[in-house]
């Protein structure tokens, strides 16, 4: 989808920008769970780890304001990506997903997080995270009315995306009776650049979290996440 920015998004407002180490990827991958962010060969890479959550120490998600949903695994993975020429291209069998994004953007490990309910959660290295959820006939609106509260107020914004059924950038805003006692950061879409409509699966795409080296001035870059959203076939 190429996109001009929608007017009032933002992509990068939510999470500061660091350079973690592994450990601390897979444990912002259960942590965006927990915020509400989520849902076989690959590219390049095969799973390497893989860790199975006891049931006495199952974390939870909030998929809607009321249910949870226990976490069943994570796994550390070679990220299913190849460089082509300027771009590196993302394609994960597992959910159908295809994306790119500049080369210069070189990370290179994965944490794949499942839900019971069908969900997961997908972390590209420091970049960004994708939430995988299943459809179930929804539209965008009717998911996201039915995952928030009166404590957040979600802003739509519509997109042209060639590769899917339908596409919306979001902002977020706490509402002005702001009452939960969780901090914002945690309500479900508070850290969400664009929800993306396959036939069967919701993609929710998180805000950048991370530059990928000193260096790299493009991570923070406005168009250039733009157009890594623009980028996304999905199934």
């Amino acid at each position: 989808m190429e996109v001009s920015p929608a007017p009032g998004a933002s992509y990068d407002t939510h999470q500061s920008r660091r350079r973690a180490h592994p450990e601390a990827v897979a444990a912002s991958a259960l942590v965006a769970l927990l915020a509400g962010c989520g849902a076989s060969s690959s590219v390049i890479g095969q799973a390497t780890a893989t860790t199975q959550v006891p049931t006495a120490a199952l974390a939870t998600a909030t998929p809607s304001p009321t249910a949870t949903t226990a976490v069943v695994s994570q796994t550390s993975f070679a990220c299913p990506a190849a460089v082509n020429g300027s771009l590196t291209v993302f394609s994960d069998a597992e959910t159908g997903v295809t994306f790119s994004y500049q080369a210069a953007w070189t990370e290179h490990d994965c944490v794949r997080t499942v839900l019971a309910d069908g969900s997961e959660s997908l972390l590209i290295g420091n970049l960004f995270r994708v939430g995988v959820a299943p459809r179930k006939g929804l539209t965008i609106q009717q998911w996201v009315d039915q995952r928030t509260d009166k404590n957040e107020i979600v802003t739509l914004t519509p997109l042209t995306v060639k590769h899917a059924d339908a596409a919306v950038t979001v902002t977020d805003a706490p509402a002005p009776n702001y009452t939960s006692s969780r901090p914002f950061d945690a309500e479900p879409f508070a850290s969400t650049s664009a929800i993306i409509a396959g036939s069967q699966q919701f993609y929710q795409v998180s805000t950048l979290i991370a530059e990928v080296n000193v260096t790299d001035s493009t991570a923070s870059s406005h168009d250039a996440f733009v157009q890594v959203i623009a980028s996304f076939d999905v199934p």
